[in-house]
C-alpha cells in the first residue's frame, strides 16, 4: 500500500547514520529545553528550537529529509540506491 512519501515522489534518502544522528540532535535539543526555562522566556527561539526538533524526528521515523530531496543528496550508501 503506497503512502505520502510515495504519492508525494519522494523516496528515502537518509541512511542509518544520518538518522541516528538526527536522533541524537533531535532528542538533546529537546531534553534541554525541557530540562531548562532558558527557552521559555525567548518564544522566537523557543519556536526555533521546537520546529528543528519537530522536523529532525520526521526525518529519522520517516527517514526522507526535503533538504536532500530538493539537493538530490543520498545518504544510503550504494547499495540501497539500486
Amino acid at each position: 500500500m503506497p503512502g505520502l512519501a510515495d504519492a508525494l515522489g519522494l523516496c528515502r534518502n537518509m541512511g542509518p547514520w544520518d538518522r541516528l544522528l538526527r536522533g541524537v540532535l533531535a532528542s538533546s535539543i529537546l531534553g534541554v529545553s525541557l530540562a531548562t526555562n532558558y527557552l521559555d522566556s525567548d518564544l522566537i527561539l523557543s519556536v526555533l528550537a521546537y520546529g528543528f526538533a519537530a522536523l529532525n524526528v520526521f526525518a529519522v521515523i520517516s527517514g526522507i529529509c526535503p533538504m536532500y530531496f530538493l539537493t538530490g543528496t543520498d545518504t544510503r550508501g550504494p547499495a540501497a540506491r539500486g
